[in-house]
């Protein structure tokens, strides 16, 4: 079977690391790149030598690719409606949507029965699927979560990497959700409560990347870290001596490419729940949000002061790195 010409659409460094790893399967063959801005298409030209264009529209429009990667962040929508009409497969950078983006495009594909895919490397780490494993039984099933990720870069492209995580680990959300958030462009901490768990989320801007997830369930107790490279699983049943896993991390793009062309189903329901629950995320941390910033929150003239979030710096990374939980939300809404 012939591999699915593959269009790219918007160039950067996630979106070649994306595309490599998909053709690497044999299942797909980038044929083009577009993007907007020039510089970009230069870099993509230098680097793959494929054929490469400005005009998005026009390319999308003319057909004869297989399925499309989205990666532009401010078009992903409008080009995935493109896309879809010519019948195309819908691959999208997960990190790189906004929740009502990645609605949008759940709608979009649903609407012109095509498939979609959400590329979330993060997801493949070793340590981290070894927790999912765990969590499936009733032994360390959470009623308290705690999710912290950092990595050196803004906090827009951290809250989907977070916010994935939660969709997983929290397992059915169902109705009567309820969240509160702060924030500031540095650093976010949301709670999410369920009927069945409360959670805790931080994603904050960091020199290093780092992943800590940690909880309690009927049983046991549980924690996760990922760091240069290694992650490390700690199970602790309650009475028992815990037992630690250590696992080194493999390159979550292939892992990814590998899920998409050996699966057989696509992302839709999944997508959908992470767009439900990123939309109410973001629209906690600013009730006018726009589709990818997240400024500081502006002052209401004659409100009273709300308390800063304060950074705990300087902290073991073998005790606590939390940085102090807001006392007061920003917002506060409740899912139907």
């Amino acid at each position: 079977m012939p591999p699915t010409s593959l269009l790219v659409c918007g160039w950067n460094d996630d979106a070649r690391r994306a595309s490599d790893a998909l053709a690497s399967t044999g299942a797909f063959q980038v044929t083009s790149i577009v993007d907007r801005s020039g510089l970009a298409l230069v870099e993509a030209r230098r680097t793959t030598g494929l054929a490469c264009s400005q005009l998005a529209g026009q390319t999308l429009d003319a057909g004869g690719y297989g399925a499309v990667l989205l990666s532009s962040p401010e078009h992903m929508a409008t080009e995935a409606a493109r896309a879809a009409r010519r019948g195309a497969s819908l691959l999208v950078l997960g990190d790189h949507a906004s929740g009502a983006t990645l609605r949008s495009v759940v709608e979009t594909a649903h609407a012109y029965g095509v498939s979609l895919h959400v590329l979330s490397p993060a997801l493949h780490d070793p340590a981290l699927v070894d927790l999912l494993h765990a969590l499936a039984s009733k032994e360390y099933r959470p009623h308290t979560l705690d999710i912290e990720v950092e990595a050196a870069t803004d906090i827009a492209r951290l809250l989907p990497v977070a916010n994935s995580f939660a969709a997983r680990l929290l397992g059915d959300i169902g109705a009567g959700l309820t969240l509160s958030a702060a924030g500031s462009p540095e650093l976010a901490a949301i709670t999410v409560e369920t009927a069945m768990c409360f959670a805790s989320l931080r994603v904050r801007h960091a020199p290093t990347a780092f992943i800590r997830i940690s909880g309690t369930g009927d049983d046991g107790a549980f924690d996760l870290r990922v760091e240069d490279g290694t992650g490390r699983l700690v199970l602790t049943p309650f009475g028992s001596m815990p037992s630690i896993r250590v696992r080194t991390a493999i390159d979550g793009w292939r892992a990814e490419a590998q899920r998409i062309t050996r699966s057989g189903q696509d992302d839709i329901a999944t997508a959908a729940t992470e767009a439900s629950l990123l939309t109410a995320i973001e629209a906690a941390l600013i009730p006018r949000t726009s589709d990818r910033t997240l400024p500081a929150p502006t002052p209401v003239a004659a409100a009273p002061a709300r308390p800063a979030l304060r950074l705990l710096r300087g902290a073991d990374r073998g005790g606590s790195r939390r940085s102090d939980a807001p006392t007061r939300a920003l917002h506060l809404v409740s899912a139907p």
